[in-house]
């Protein structure tokens, strides 16, 4: 949820207060002879602020029965405040909003940085590796399930769909060094690297095919290099398989899908 969304959440305690005090105020104004609306915009204060209106000789019984209203209307503003509030609270809304802030500020200061779109097990395989060259990235993740997982990484990163264009732009694709694509579906990696080549031209693009068939396709929407999990551990079980019994194998990070 936005700040602005927790804002709007408050529109009507707010508009009630308003009301409240134009309600206070007119009416000290025709129940008080020769009060002025400033007069009435006081008293109001008085009586709202809990300090109380005390010349009831002055209002008489209808000020002192205006006065009443006037108090319960303000308690039923607090009420709804409070029922809001406690809403927001319960709901963790409050919560994501901070959160979601803090990520903005994450976000703006990166520079020169990757931007890694699906947080799969390839995808955090190039966490891991990205970790370990001290390169700086953002994970955009469609599933909320790995929030818990990306908070505890310290990472900066997006739950939303990578295939819109603000999402792009907001995880500041104008400003990254390049994207990899490893969402688990061909034709969603092939147009994301599509949008990311339009919106920033010189991003050095990187994508995960499944289908061998989709190498080419990719290739043809912009992605410098097109990475296939099963190629790369078929041509790695095949090197292994050459080697004399009992040589030990080069250590390898591939990673599957």
């Amino acid at each position: 949820m936005e700040p602005r969304d927790i804002a709007e959440r408050f529109w009507l305690p707010v508009a009630m207060t308003v009301v409240i005090v134009l309600y206070g105020t007119l009416g000290y104004t025709v129940f008080i002879d020769d009060a002025s609306p400033l007069d009435g915009l006081y008293w109001t204060v008085l009586t709202l602020g809990g300090v109380g209106f005390r010349d009831t000789e002055l209002a008489g019984p209808g000020g002192e029965l205006f006065s009443i209203s006037l108090i319960v209307g303000l308690l039923v503003a607090v009420v709804v405040t409070a029922a809001i509030g406690s809403d927001l609270v319960a709901s963790g809304d409050l919560a994501r909003a901070r959160r979601r802030r803090k990520m903005r500020k994450k976000i703006e200061a990166l520079r020169d940085h990757f931007i890694l779109c699906g947080f799969g097990r390839v995808g955090r395989a190039v966490v891991t590796e990205y970790r370990r060259a001290g390169v700086g990235v953002i994970v955009i993740e469609i599933d909320d399930r790995s929030a818990d997982e990306l908070d505890e990484l310290g990472l900066p990163y997006l739950i939303a769909d990578p295939q819109n264009d603000g999402v792009l732009e907001e995880a500041g694709i104008h400003r990254a060094r390049g994207i990899v694509c490893a969402v688990d579906s061909d034709a969603i990696n092939a147009f994301i690297a599509l949008s990311a080549r339009t919106l920033n031209p010189e991003l050095v693009v990187v994508a995960r095919a499944a289908e061998p068939t989709s190498v080419s396709k990719l290739t043809r929407v912009g992605v410098d290099h097109v990475v296939s999990p099963y190629t790369l551990t078929g041509r790695r079980m095949a090197e292994d398989s050459l080697l004399p019994r009992g040589a030990a194998a080069p250590a390898t990070d591939a990673a599957l899908p």
